[in-house]
């Protein structure tokens, strides 16, 4: 006879091991190992997998009587709660020497949202995405699902009392269905405008959920009706899909989308028919994911915190070893928390309820104040050393694409071009490119009004100008799209001159860039991939160098004016973050933020090539960065300039760093005199 849970659901070992192996593959995911980028699909599968045992749990309550929603309410804030306020609270404190008073605000007001039971909604509006590098520095970035997951489970109860003790005309089978149904046609309907909304919120995730609660509600039928010899093939085949998708998907799959339904009715398949005869019921009943399976939930919740601090800890990236030392003391403190926290609390018998309500509103109170004050306070920056408030100042750095007029361009850009410049004069100069035309955005436009000349700046993050090629992702179509428009308005005859910056290399290379010193990029790489019907090359590199260059000969033969600015040095560390973690160890604050002259010019040679080979035109003016920013006889590119940053990240200039780059641009095009050369300390 099967044993049974808390809820009164018969256990399954395979699901146990199931929980075990995608925790596991979660924490590989969230450490970055490249090989297996693919497994950000297996939060959809606990997604599945929680949809299903919610069923189960309230069928079995209906069947036996038992049925309560409050009740049902209980379980779950039993099961969730104890641990999560836990760490919530332990990872404040911890996070109070290590992080910056920008995020360890940020980290406080997503701990507040977490509390309110959405924290989904907080990364949803959160400037950052799921994949990008800046996600791997928040403590609380995965704690997303659970926002989710209580979302569904305030919701799940009310529709089964409706379709059995309100209007028992509504299956609930149907009900599930038509929810099912509705919420993935509300993600295909938002995914493409929106991902990061679509990746969050409910209304495009609750489909997951709901064919998982859909399972548990036909699952008996369906293995009465499939012959019992093809229970585990079916299962098997399920799991093979799932493994599959792990193996090939990348983070620009389309998401959550049509891409979405192979894992989810591949784990569907699997966790209907999973039987003792299926091999990937053997392999997950092992006895060490049976035992990963028990913890999974603490370790879920521990294993980011770990990451997110070792990051902050270290100035260079983490190393694998560094990981895995990291993933065994999460392990360990799991053990801890899944014997001293989640076992007594999920047992009414040794915590009554009234004893539980009581503690759980006693552990509310100090946790949601202390996230209160630390978001009230900024991030308490008057915990960091002198030397920390006074040479880090990174609310400076995030100013970007603001006009002289208060005029934020990224939010005029959703309707038109963003005006810059002299508001007086004729708009005929235009700026254009991917988000490090934006980081030029500010220093332009003063140096436009200086100039007493004015133009637009038309930029698209991840979407340099090209022509031929396409950006690899869900936003491919819009990319293109943007550079057709684009080269249409350049053509107008009211555009004098085009600006041109764009991070060619990096949109080049398929690999993260490492700066050969310890910096390694992190997020979601992105990458341009040749349009066969232009015919540009052979080769893969050959045709992307041609569509980097193409809208460039188009203007030039258009009689525009073009500045064609070279690749901006890529630090490899996010320089503010890399300068934080120094100071923290007592470096000095005006040492030296660096890379190899070397390695820069290895990194942007192929781009560099074929901007040169542009040849000789009247009409083309080339600004080149590493004049501004490296230097020959030091054979390094600099980051930082008496003492002053000059970077937003490890790739995109600040507006002191801008500057430097864009008074070149004034002095090469218009002849004034470059602010680098009225700076008396040179790099």
């Amino acid at each position: 006879m099967s044993s049974t849970n808390s809820g009164g659901v018969a256990f399954r070992p395979e699901i146990e091991g199931l929980r075990g192996a995608l925790v596991l593959l979660v924490i590989v995911f969230h450490a970055g190992v490249a090989a297996f980028e693919g497994v950000y699909f297996s939060v959809d599968i606990f997604f599945v997998l929680s949809g299903y045992l919610m069923g189960l749990i309230i069928l079995a309550d209906i069947r036996n009587e038992r049925f309560s929603i409050l009740g049902f309410y209980e379980r779950r804030v039993r099961r969730v709660f104890p641990v999560l306020y836990l760490v919530v609270f332990i990872s404040l404190i911890a996070a109070y020497p290590l992080l910056p008073a920008t995020e360890y605000e940020n980290m406080g007001e997503s701990a507040l949202w977490i509390l309110g039971l959405a924290g989904n909604f907080y990364f949803a509006n959160s400037s950052a995405g799921y994949f990008d590098a800046d996600m791997g520095l928040q403590p609380f970035m995965h704690v997303w699902t659970l926002g989710l997951e209580q979302q569904y489970y305030l919701f799940i109860p009310l529709l089964f009392a409706l379709c059995f003790s309100v209007y028992r005309r509504l299956r609930v089978d149907v009900a599930l269905a038509f929810l099912a149904a509705t919420s993935f046609c509300a993600a295909i309907a938002l995914v493409y405008d929106d991902a990061q909304t679509a990746f969050y919120v409910p209304y495009s995730r609750f489909w997951e959920f709901a064919l998982g609660s859909l399972l548990a509600v036909s699952e008996a039928r369906m293995r009465a009706v499939v012959p019992e010899w093809l229970h585990a093939r079916i299962a098997d085949l399920g799991a093979l899909v799932v493994v599959v998708v792990f193996c090939v998907a990348t983070a620009h799959w389309v998401h959550p989308g049509p891409a979405t339904i192979a894992p989810v009715f591949g784990s569907l398949a699997f966790i209907g028919f999973a039987n003792r005869s299926s091999l990937f019921y053997k392999l997950l009943s092992l006895k060490p994911l049976l035992q990963i399976g028990a913890i999974s939930y603490s370790l879920y919740l521990w294993h980011q915190v770990f990451f997110a601090l070792g990051r902050w800890y270290s100035p260079v990236a983490l190393s694998g070893l560094e990981y895995l030392a990291l993933t065994i003391g999460a392990t360990l403190l799991s053990v801890v928390t899944f014997r001293l926290v989640e076992v007594p609390f999920r047992n009414r018998r040794q915590i009554s309820p009234k004893a539980f309500w009581a503690v759980l509103l006693l552990a509310t109170i100090p946790l949601y104040f202390t996230a209160k004050y630390i978001d009230r306070k900024h991030g308490v920056e008057e915990r960091l050393p002198e030397v920390v408030r006074t040479h880090y100042q990174e609310q400076n750095f995030r100013s970007v694409a603001i006009t002289a007029d208060s005029v934020a361009c990224y939010t005029v850009l959703k309707s038109g071009p963003c005006p810059i410049g002299d508001p007086e004069k004729p708009r005929n100069w235009v700026l254009v490119g991917d988000s490090h035309a934006a980081a030029l955005t500010t220093a332009l436009d003063k140096a436009f009004r200086e100039r007493e000349i004015a133009g637009y700046a038309i930029f698209r993050n991840a979407c340099a100008l090209t022509l031929g090629s396409r950006l690899v992702g869900s936003d491919s179509q819009l990319c293109q799209d943007h550079n057709m428009r684009l080269m249409e308005r350049l053509a107008k005859a009211d555009i004098e001159g085009v600006v041109i910056v764009g991070r060619y290399p990096y949109f080049l290379d398929r690999d993260k860039y490492e700066n050969g010193e310890g910096g390694v990029e992190s997020g979601r790489q992105q990458w341009f991939e040749p349009v066969a019907d232009y015919g540009l090359g052979e080769d893969r590199e050959t045709a992307l160098l041609q569509s980097f260059v193409a809208p460039v000969k188009a203007l030039l033969e258009l009689g525009k004016e073009v500045v064609l600015i070279y690749p901006i040095p890529e630090m490899g560390w996010h320089v503010p973050h890399y300068h934080f973690k120094r100071l923290m160890r007592g470096d000095n604050p005006q040492g030296d933020i660096s890379i190899s002259l070397a390695r820069y010019r290895e990194r942007v040679a192929p781009v560099v090539e074929a901007f040169d080979a542009l040849g000789e035109w009247d009409n083309l003016v080339r600004v080149k960065p590493e004049d501004v920013f490296c230097s020959e006889a030091e054979a390094r590119c600099y980051a930082q300039l008496n003492g002053r940053l000059l970077y937003l990240d490890d790739d995109h200039l600040n507006n002191f760093g801008a500057s430097l780059l864009v008074s070149d641009v004034m002095s090469v095009v218009f002849g004034d005199a470059s602010l680098s050369s009225r700076i008396v300390t040179r790099f």
